[in-house]
């Protein structure tokens, strides 16, 4: 492991800058093949999505992690779960708060995040 998480999703290990050229090129070839040149470039990607392996990518680092068998808490990429980490990396590139996830975080009234005060 590069960094240590432990917070990874697995998606397939395929080069987007190919799978969007591939459409691209699909795309061009439509005036003269009347459409045909989208469906033969879909299929292309249909059959190398059902091909190519899976990897386990790091929210944190984005490392990449192939040859590994699929784990079963790993799922598929999340927006809000990238967004969340993406945050607390750069807060704690920043120094803003502790890279341990189950350390208090005080506020500025000196309580902790997420305990009422006592009456």
């Amino acid at each position: 492991m590069v960094c240590a998480s432990d917070f990874l999703y697995w998606q397939k290990d395929f080069n987007q800058k190919l799978g969007c050229a591939l459409v691209l090129l699909g795309a061009l070839f439509v005036p003269w093949t009347y459409g045909i040149s989208v469906a033969v470039m879909a299929l292309a990607d249909l059959i190398l999505y059902q091909l190519l392996p899976r990897v386990s990518v790091c929210y944190i680092c984005k490392a990449r992690y192939r040859g590994m068998p699929p784990h079963p808490d790993h799922a598929p990429f999340e927006l809000m779960t990238a967004q969340t980490y993406e945050a607390r990396s750069a807060n704690w590139a920043a120094g803003k708060i502790p890279p341990v996830a189950s350390a208090p975080i005080e506020t500025p009234a000196g309580l902790i995040a997420g305990v009422d005060p006592p009456e």
